[in-house]
C-alpha cells in the first residue's frame, strides 16, 4: 500500500471514493472547511477543516504531513484547486491547471466547442433573454462556475430576471452567470473514460429530468444506461469531442458532458472532470469491470496501467437504471422499508445520503442537496422497470416529526423517459 493521499471535498458523494481510499493508502486525508462533513465521519480518515480553495494553506499542510498523493473529490468548484495543489506539490495529476481552467468555465468551454465543429447550449445576454422569455419561452440562469443546480433559476417572466441573475451572482465564487435557453429536448449523459491519451469507455445514457414537474428546476431524477442516441454520439460527435479533449490536455481520467437531442443534432455542455454525484461509475463498473475510484487513485500515486481489453467486454446483459428520491423541505424522524429495497433481487447497489436527524432546509429545495438516496437497479423489459419504479413510491417512505412522508413522487418523469425493450 501507498503511504498517504489526501482527498478534497468531504460530501456524502465523495464518500465512496473515500472508502476505496482506505484500501488502497495507509493514511487518508480528507480536506474541507466542515467538522462534520459525512466523509469526515468514516471510521480511519484523518479530517483537516481547511478551505481547499486556500491552495497556499493546503500545500503547507501537506507537506508538513508528508502526504504523497491528492485526489479530487465530487465537487465542481475544487477541480482548479486541485489541479494547482498537485501542480506546486509535482505530484501526478489527472489534469493541468490549464486544462481545469478550460473545463471549468462554462463560457470558455462553449468557445471551444464551437471552434472544433461542435454545439453547445446558446448563451444569451440580458436583452435576448429579455426576448426570448416575451416570446413564451423560459431561461434558465445559472452561476457559471457552480453545480448540483446550486444558484440556479428558471425564468418564466421578465420581471424575475434580475433577481435571478443576482442569486446567481452570490452562487458563483467569480461572480459571473450564464442565461441559455430552457431545452424542452430530452436529455442524455455521455461519459468518458480516458488513460495516457487515449478515450478507453463510451457510456451514453438516458439523462432523465424533472422539467420543471416536481418544483422550479429541471433537476436530474435518474439515469437508463441503455441509449438509442449512443450510435449517433459515435458517428457524429465522439471523434471531434475526444480530440479537442486531448487538444485541451486531458488525458487521463473520467469526464461527463450532459447533452440534449435538437431537430440540429446533440448539444453538448456542462463538462465535468470528476466522479458524479450520478454514479456513472456504478454503470462503468457493471457493464465492463473497470473500477473508476480506483483507477482514479492509481493515477494520483502515479500509476496508470490498466488491462484497456476489459474496457470494451459488456458483462452484463440486464439494463441498469438509477432512480433518485428527493425529499421535500423537514427534519427525518423515520425511515421505512429501506431494508426492503436492499433485499430486492433487481437492486445492484444503493447510496443512501441522508439519514434519521437529517434535514433539508428551504434553501436545499430544487437542488440535488435534497436527494435522499440514489439506488441502482437492474431489469430486463420497460414493464420491469416500471414495477420497480413504482415500487420505491409505494413501499419506501421518509417520515418528519409532524408524521408526514417527505418523498417528493417523481413518477411522470421517470415513467416518461424514451426508452424501450
Amino acid at each position: 500500500m501507498s503511504k498517504s493521499i489526501i482527498i478534497l471535498g468531504a460530501n456524502y458523494e465523495t464518500s465512496h471514493l473515500v472508502e476505496s481510499a482506505l484500501n488502497l493508502f495507509d493514511e487518508v486525508f480528507v480536506a474541507d472547511p466542515y467538522e462534520h462533513s459525512p466523509c469526515k465521519l468514516i471510521k480511519g480518515v484523518i479530517p483537516v477543516n481547511v478551505d481547499v480553495c486556500n491552495v497556499p494553506l493546503v500545500v503547507k499542510i501537506c507537506r508538513s504531513h508528508k502526504i504523497e498523493a491528492v485526489a479530487l473529490g465530487v465537487a465542481d468548484r475544487l477541480v482548479i484547486p486541485y489541479a494547482q495543489i498537485c501542480k506546486e506539490l509535482n505530484l501526478p495529476a489527472f489534469l493541468s491547471v490549464k486544462t481545469a481552467e478550460a473545463l471549468n468555465d462554462k463560457q470558455l468551454f462553449n468557445k471551444e466547442l464551437k471552434k472544433n465543429g461542435l454545439r453547445g447550449i446558446p448563451v444569451l445576454d440580458e436583452e435576448e433573454s429579455q426576448n426570448h422569455i416575451s416570446s413564451g419561452r423560459r431561461v434558465v440562469v445559472k452561476p457559471v462556475d457552480a453545480n448540483s443546480s446550486k444558484g440556479l433559476t428558471i425564468v418564466s417572466h421578465a420581471e424575475h430576471l434580475l433577481d435571478a441573475i443576482e442569486k446567481a451572482k452570490h452562487f458563483s465564487a467569480r461572480k459571473m452567470v450564464l442565461i441559455e435557453p430552457f431545452m424542452e429536448e430530452p436529455g442524455i449523459g455521455i461519459y468518458l473514460t480516458f488513460l495516457n491519451g487515449e478515450c478507453i469507455n463510451v457510456s451514453v445514457y438516458e439523462r432523465i429530468e424533472s422539467k420543471c414537474r416536481t418544483g422550479l428546476n429541471n433537476l436530474p431524477v435518474g439515469a437508463i444506461y441503455k441509449s438509442k442516441y449512443k450510435k449517433i454520439y459515435l458517428e457524429k460527435l465522439h471523434n471531434k469531442l475526444s480530440s479537442l479533449l486531448i487538444n485541451i490536455g486531458f488525458l487521463n481520467g473520467v469526464l461527463l458532458f450532459s447533452g440534449y437531442i435538437t431537430k440540429n443534432g446533440i448539444v453538448v455542455y456542462d463538462p465535468g472532470a470528476r466522479l458524479q454525484g450520478e454514479g456513472a461509475d456504478v454503470a462503468v463498473k457493471y457493464y465492463t469491470g473497470i473500477d473508476q475510484k480506483e483507477l482514479l487513485l492509481n493515477i494520483a500515486r502515479g500509476d496508470s496501467s490498466l488491462d484497456k481489453k476489459t474496457s470494451f467486454i459488456k458483462r452484463n446483459k440486464k439494463t441498469l437504471a438509477s432512480i433518485w428520491i428527493y425529499l421535500s423541505e423537514g427534519k427525518i424522524a423515520k425511515v421505512k422499508n429501506l431494508d426492503k429495497a436492499d433485499k430486492q433481487p433487481w437492486l445492484l447497489e444503493s447510496r443512501v445520503r441522508l439519514d434519521v436527524g437529517s434535514e433539508i432546509k428551504s434553501t436545499m429545495i430544487n437542488t440535488e442537496g435534497s436527494v435522499f438516496a440514489r439506488f441502482y437497479v437492474c431489469f430486463e423489459s420497460r414493464a420491469e422497470y416500471l414495477k420497480i419504479v413504482d415500487w420505491f413510491y409505494e413501499n419506501l417512505m421518509v417520515y418528519d416529526f409532524e408524521g408526514g412522508n417527505m418523498i417528493i413522487d417523481s413518477r411522470q418523469a421517470l415513467t416518461d423517459v424514451e426508452y424501450n425493450d
